[in-house]
């Protein structure tokens, strides 16, 4: 094995105890200065790169927080692999990549995702992006789909509250704080093992092979998958629920009528087969928007 071949192994391998790469202290000011450059838009206004609105938010007129918050960090090249129009698809995002922070001790950072009223399941109330560190413990976010009386005519506005977990912004209580990855981040997932048993329950494990098995799926299985973070779960009925996240996570009802169904986790993707023959794919995890494929 040459030197050269050596050091680049040895690299990888310190990458992978890191974990992860953060994002630079220039790349975080870069995030808050394009989210800056679109205060006081829409969702169908044309943004400061020249484009409509911020992902798809114009076209499906719905709510557009995560999407703001999506847009401006991948326009700042990190990864918002598994990140989809739910807010809460933040919190398993940090989950995934190791960057999340819900503990009160925890000093936010320009250019962090703020997660507020999370209920599990990747669901919560909104997702806004840290501007402002204050040195009296608050802080100053960014918000898309802030004010107005509709996801069309709210705008991209500021917000001041407080700046730790458990403390609200705008009426609203922090769950959260994600730090974006970078775009070489190193996912560390742990090792998962599923079995359908006999009585058509699914259970899972999750580590080393001595670690537990816990019960995730009662009976009334025909299919089940694991990947990576992923499970789902096809029922008798043509029901498809899938979880993301900790073993813990609630299950997400996807579709009926399903026929057979597959996971993708790298990019939260979910593809069905439906009882018709018609062929769907979604992306960002459980709460992805269906983007119909074929019949």
């Amino acid at each position: 094995m040459s030197k050269r071949t050596v050091t680049a192994v040895l690299a990888a391998s310190a990458l992978a105890l890191l974990g992860i790469i953060p994002a630079s202290a220039d790349t975080r000011t870069d995030v808050r200065d394009l989210a800056a450059a679109n205060l006081g838009k829409t969702t169908c206004s044309t943004n400061s790169l020249g484009g409509t609105g911020f992902m798809d938010s114009c076209r499906l007129q719905h709510f557009w927080c995560a999407d703001f918050a999506r847009w401006v960090w991948g326009n700042r090249d990190l990864k918002v692999d598994r990140l989809s129009p739910a807010a809460g698809s933040f919190y398993l995002y940090g989950e995934q990549n190791g960057t999340l922070h819900n503990d009160s001790s925890y000093v936010p950072q320009v250019g962090d995702a703020v997660v507020f009223n999370y209920y599990g399941a990747g669901r919560a109330d909104h997702v806004a992006l840290v501007d402002a560190v204050n040195s009296n413990g608050t802080i100053r976010t960014i918000n898309g789909n802030f004010g107005g009386t509709s996801a069309m005519n709210s705008t991209v506005q500021y917000a001041i509250g407080g700046g730790r977990v458990g403390q609200s912004v705008a009426g609203q209580t922090i769950s959260a704080f994600v730090s974006p990855a970078g775009v070489s981040a190193v996912r560390p997932i742990k090792s998962r093992i599923g079995v359908r048993f006999n009585d058509s329950s699914v259970h899972v494990k999750e580590g080393n092979l001595y670690d537990g098995w816990l019960n995730e799926y009662g009976g009334g299985v025909v299919k089940s998958e694991v990947d990576g973070d992923m499970i789902g779960v096809l029922t008798a009925s043509g029901d498809l629920f899938v979880k993301q996240g900790n073993l813990y996570e609630t299950w997400y009802n996807q579709a009926g009528g399903v026929k057979d169904f597959s996971l993708e986790s790298s990019k939260g993707r979910v593809g069905i087969v439906r009882t018709d023959g018609t062929v769907a794919v979604k992306e960002g995890g459980p709460q992805g928007t269906w983007v119909e494929q074929m019949g």
